[in-house]
């Protein structure tokens, strides 16, 4: 009930449900951390970072095996730019529930922003295992193939990507990237038109598009 009135905006509500599933779960771990996270979800919402993170840290102690807990707050310190901070938390993830699909994800993108490649291509490769219907895993393992200059790989990523998110610009715009570096500017060409149909007004994109063209010799379309 409480994620419905949240769902609708109502946090009053919500907190009285959550907090009501707190006392009503007396001697259940699972349920006390469950209720505690979901506080702590909606001090996040509402900007009280200091308590969102009591609440999560709580909700930690516990139960330490319930990894929803580590993962909200290893998305608060990253979302504030707190990396290390945040992979601890996506390590103790890993640690509480090895299958979890998320936790492997987040893990793998706080090792890429390290420059740990090797590891977070492991981490990845097992998130996609995971959860072969989200398209992060392939877009992040995609980059880390792209800085190594392995295009057919890389490409082969973000197509996989794109079949799973075929509206998300960010994983069209490597796929389009890697295509020009390997030299395959039709292909990438038509993947910015594609993108400028959805968002005619895309400067970014008619950028990319003019490096495209610049790539080929056509200087006068590139203008």
């Amino acid at each position: 009930i409480g994620g419905l009135y949240q769902a609708r905006g109502d946090l009053v509500r919500a907190a009285e449900n959550y907090n009501e599933a707190l006392r009503s779960s007396v001697g259940t771990p699972i349920g006390r951390a469950s209720a505690l996270t979901r506080l702590g979800n909606l001090e996040a919402l509402q900007g009280r970072t200091e308590q969102a993170i009591a609440r999560y840290q709580q909700a930690q102690r516990e139960n330490p095996s319930f990894a929803g807990a580590y993962l909200q707050l290893g998305q608060l310190y990253l979302n504030r730019g707190d990396i290390d901070l945040a992979g601890e938390q996506f390590q103790q993830a890993v640690q509480a529930v090895p299958a979890n699909a998320e936790a492997q994800f987040y893990l793998g993108q706080v090792l890429v922003r390290r420059g740990q490649l090797d590891e977070a291509e492991s981490r990845l490769r097992e998130a996609m295992r995971l959860n072969a219907a989200d398209f992060r895993p392939p877009f992040w393992l995609a980059q880390i193939y792209q800085t190594r200059n392995q295009l057919d790989e890389a490409i082969q990523l973000y197509q996989q990507a794109a079949a799973a998110a075929p509206q998300n610009r960010d994983v069209q715009l490597g796929l389009a990237a890697a295509l020009r570096s390997q030299g395959n500017f039709e292909p990438a060409i038509a993947v910015y038109n594609q993108l400028l149909t959805t968002a005619p007004n895309d400067v970014d994109v008619y950028a990319e598009l003019g490096v495209a063209y610049r790539a080929m010799g056509d200087e006068s379309k590139a203008q």
